[in-house]
Order: structure tokens, then sequence, then C-alpha cells
């Protein structure tokens, strides 16, 4: 009985999971999240702080 399901659960996997995809690769790709997206890219490029930080154990 539920083996006559699983086709149908298949295509909907198949739907939900195409749809959230869409949804983040345009969430991602939306220009006011642009400014946001640099920054974060730019963190490992950005200076050590001054000497004297000792949060790492250093």
């Amino acid at each position: 009985m539920l083996a006559d399901y699983i086709p149908y659960v298949r295509s909907l996997w198949t739907v939900w999971f195409f749809t959230v995809f869409s949804v983040l690769v345009i969430t991602a790709l939306l220009p006011k999240r642009r400014k946001q997206y640099e920054q974060t890219a730019r963190i490992p490029l950005n200076d050590d702080p001054a000497d004297g930080d000792s949060r790492h154990g250093r």
C-alpha cells in the first residue's frame, strides 16, 4: 500500500528541493546583499588586530 506512493513522494521531493534551492540562489544574488557579502569576503584579508590580543592564546 505504501509502495504505491513512492513515485509521488519522489516527484514531490524533487520539486521541493528545486524550489528551496532556487529561493536560496535568488536570495544570495539580490543586489541589496552585495555589500554584506563583499565585507564577509574580505574577512580573511583584514589585518590582524594590534599586539596584545590574546584571544587565540598567542
